[in-house]
């Protein structure tokens, strides 16, 4: 059975901005793309802002 697909664009509007971490993600505190990578998280090398991890969308 495929799970029903979500539809993340409409999900945002129900819960406001929410950055989070992406390949190539600047960070917004500071600006810069060194990030720490953990299973559920990433944290800004410089200034320690840190961002979940963006779920991964199946396209296709």
């Amino acid at each position: 059975m495929i799970a029903p697909r979500r539809d993340y664009r409409a999900a945002q509007a129900d819960r406001g901005y929410q950055p989070s971490y992406v390949a190539g993600t600047a960070c917004p505190g500071c600006g810069h793309r060194a990030w720490l990578l953990g299973r559920r998280a990433a944290e800004c090398g410089r200034c320690g802002t840190a961002l979940p991890l963006a779920p991964e969308v199946a396209h296709g």
